[in-house]
């Protein structure tokens, strides 16, 4: 059964804004979960997968575009920790948010994901070309097309997504 996935476009202020992938549950439309890097070019990027996300716990603004549909055979929606792998604490500011998060794979998709290397501390960090999560996102994209998990038309949504998205935005367009 295909399951929908999505490009999450998180606003960042006037910056670049956060990308990830964006999988809902098969019975809501706003929860799910994210797969993306966290870090910043001065300190580089790891793989991080959010569980229990929800999109209704967000402050500020975010677009949801679709990149196409997948086989639900390589999404597991598990938010059991595993184990063997310590609890993170909660990130300051976001304890009251119902989400987990951790660095290991529970499924094919976040499984390709750390298949692809996230960016590396940058030498000059600020730098505005320094590579940060949309090259990452655009790398797994393109990754996800090659495998035959999504269609071309993916990368043409990533290629047209907002690279800003700003928080003053009125107009109705932004969630």
């Amino acid at each position: 059964m295909p399951r929908p996935i999505h490009l999450a476009v998180f606003s960042n202020g006037p910056r670049k804004a956060l990308y990830s992938i964006f999988i809902p549950l098969p019975e809501s439309q706003k929860r799910g979960k994210l797969i993306h890097v966290d870090g910043n070019p001065g300190y580089g990027f790891v793989h991080q997968f959010v569980r229990k996300f929800d999109l209704d716990a967000l402050p500020g603004p975010y677009q949801i575009l679709p990149l196409g549909f997948v086989d639900d055979s390589l999404i597991s929606d598990t938010d059991t920790p595993d184990p063997n792998v310590p609890t993170p604490p909660p990130v300051p500011g976001q304890e009251h948010f119902p989400f987990t998060q951790d660095s290991t794979p529970r499924d094919a998709l976040e499984t390709l994901a750390t298949q692809v290397p996230p960016p590396e501390r940058s030498e000059n960090p600020f730098d505005p070309a320094a590579p940060n999560w949309q090259n990452w996102l655009g790398d797994y994209v393109r990754r996800l097309v090659d495998e035959g998990h999504l269609g071309g038309e993916a990368i043409a949504v990533f290629e047209n997504a907002p690279r800003v998205l700003d928080d003053k935005r009125e107009d109705g367009l932004w969630h």
